[in-house]
């Protein structure tokens, strides 16, 4: 092998390696190749480990595009939260939760530190991202900081706010501009 196809095959590992994406357990990454429709696609449990695994994306960018979509890594009553959710659609398994239980009228504060989501500047749970755990602080601040008979209100108007499919149209729509 001369330099030169040595040098070719270093550059198509790397960009091989660009195309990866690793999304961690329970997370799905919607793929669209070539105009196709959308499909659904977990990491894989052959190419990962019991975090997460990888997903390929198109090699040619403008032929294709990939989304994730996290789950809300937290159970939610008008009482506490609790860092553990029963569902997963991975069938490679479930992402890991601490099972922490949190009350909300006992809790003094909940930040965002990267990825790391603090109750009382104790580990609560980590985040799939650091925007996604400041967003997350900040709604159960908001959840936490209501009236008890209030909170299921503000629960429901999460759950809301999460499934707004206009508002993923009108992000998805910015993003291709």
């Amino acid at each position: 092998m001369t330099d030169l196809q040595l040098l070719f095959l270093v550059l198509a590992a790397i960009y091989l390696w660009e195309c990866a994406c690793w999304i961690p357990r329970g997370s799905v990454a919607f793929l669209s190749w070539i105009g196709s429709s959308w499909r659904w696609i977990t990491g894989s449990a052959n190419i990962g480990n019991q975090l997460g695994g990888f997903v390929f994306a198109m090699p040619v960018p403008p032929l294709g595009s990939m989304l994730t979509a996290n789950p809300l890594p937290v159970s939610l009553s008008s009482d506490a939260v609790l860092a553990y959710v029963s569902t997963s659609i991975d069938p490679a398994g479930r992402p890991r939760h601490t099972g922490k239980l949190a009350r909300f009228d006992q809790i003094k504060k909940i930040t965002a530190n990267g990825r790391k989501l603090l109750i009382d500047d104790v580990l609560f749970l980590k985040a799939p991202s650091s925007p996604y755990a400041a967003w997350l602080a900040g709604n159960l601040n908001e959840i936490r900081k209501a009236k008890p008979r209030v909170r299921e209100s503000k629960i429901s108007e999460l759950f809301e706010q999460i499934l707004d499919s206009s508002k993923v149209e009108s992000t998805w729509g910015d993003f291709q501009k």
